[in-house]
């Protein structure tokens, strides 16, 4: 069985289709890459795979005991001291 496992999987936005039908499977040492547009849907599809989205049609599977995550797209940093302000003071 492959690590990650989509059959038959479509996501829509407001009846607007983002992917329709789509199949992949990813096995042991594979590197994908995904590259496309603003708004094609690569950030909807990774959070389909990590299981952070239930709103989509056909199957996602992942291998019992696999544990699948997503970085955010954007970060934003925890307030208070930063590493150089600390070294900075100390100094």
């Amino acid at each position: 069985m492959p690590l990650i496992e989509l059959i038959g999987v479509s996501k829509d936005y407001d009846g607007d289709p983002i992917f329709s039908g789509l199949g992949l499977a990813i096995g042991e040492r594979e590197k994908v890459g995904l590259v496309g547009g603003n708004g094609s849907g690569k950030t909807s599809l990774l959070r389909i795979i990590a299981g952070l989205d239930e709103d989509y049609r056909g199957i996602a599977r992942r291998r019992e005991g696999l544990v699948a995550a997503l970085v955010p797209q954007s970060f934003e940093p925890p307030r208070g001291p930063t590493c150089v302000g600390l070294m900075l003071e100390a100094a």
